[in-house]
């Protein structure tokens, strides 16, 4: 399978918000095949002065192969507005936000909306489809993932252990964060 979206995919999306909201980014644009858990990422440079903070600013964005191989444009675009929200962000406050209210405003002002059960249910299945894909060996009927920390499950048969997450009854829980926050999905 072949990339679906490439960085000039990426920096369309990019002019688009720069124009919207009046903000020059100038970020550098780069597939790094080596991200696993984190499917993009927003770098900033933190300048210090004496040890104390004086500016931050965004320098570059980084995406990984699962997301430029995702079949659903939305969610390949919800993902770059969410990065480009971080660097907004960190533009006009001079700060690292984070996912802090800053960030919040500038998610909801590009149309970047912040992650609901039901959309985050969606891109992790849409991702987990895409990361298949990608490895093109995974023969597993059902994958189980850790909406916290993407840590990925499979199982070749239904079980007593999908049962209990879809029933989403506590019992089950991720082996590497503890999160209850588990999403099944069916492979073929």
């Amino acid at each position: 399978m072949g990339v679906m979206y490439s960085l000039n995919d990426v920096r369309t999306i990019m002019e688009r918000v720069e124009h919207q909201t009046g903000v020059q980014l100038n970020l550098e644009l780069k597939q790094n095949n080596r991200l696993q858990k984190a499917l993009a990422r927003c770098i900033s440079k933190v300048q210090t002065r004496n040890g104390v903070q004086v500016s931050v600013i965004p320098v570059r964005m980084e995406f990984g192969k699962t997301i430029l191989s995702v079949g659903d444009y939305e969610i390949f675009e919800q993902i770059v507005l969410h990065e480009l929200a971080h660097a907004i962000a960190n533009k006009i406050h001079n700060d690292n936000c984070g996912h802090g209210k800053r960030f919040k405003a500038v998610c909801k002002q590009i149309g970047c909306y912040n992650t609901n059960q039901q959309c985050e249910t969606e891109f992790m299945e849409a991702i987990q489809k895409a990361q298949v894909q990608i490895k093109g060996t995974d023969k597993s009927k059902y994958t189980v993932t850790c909406q916290d920390c993407g840590q990925v499950y499979s199982y070749k048969k239904e079980c007593q252990t999908l049962k209990n997450i879809r029933a989403n009854n506590g019992i089950c829980t991720c082996g590497k964060c503890d999160s209850k926050r588990l999403v099944v999905v069916k492979n073929y």
